[in-house]
């Protein structure tokens, strides 16, 4: 990836029950991005790494009854 360029990262919501806490940990050591959803669907986050390099993107997901999944992507 390279400084000050936008990134873009697509994620599907996809079973258990509505709403849905979202939290998206950029690999860079800045805050999450914390996203609350209504409904399930395909979604999109975007964020800016200010030094190159490559992240591990870690993405968890709670839904209403408190039930987890995460994924990570390189």
């Amino acid at each position: 990836l390279f400084p000050d360029n936008l990134m873009s990262m697509a994620y599907e919501v996809d079973g258990g029950v509505a709403p849905y806490a979202i939290s998206i940990d950029w690999g860079d050591g800045s805050e999450p991005t914390i996203v609350a959803l209504t409904q399930q669907g395909d979604f999109e986050q975007t964020h800016i790494y200010d030094k190159p390099g490559q992240y591990v993107i870690s993405i968890s997901g709670t839904d209403s009854q408190n039930n987890k999944a995460d994924r990570k992507s390189v």
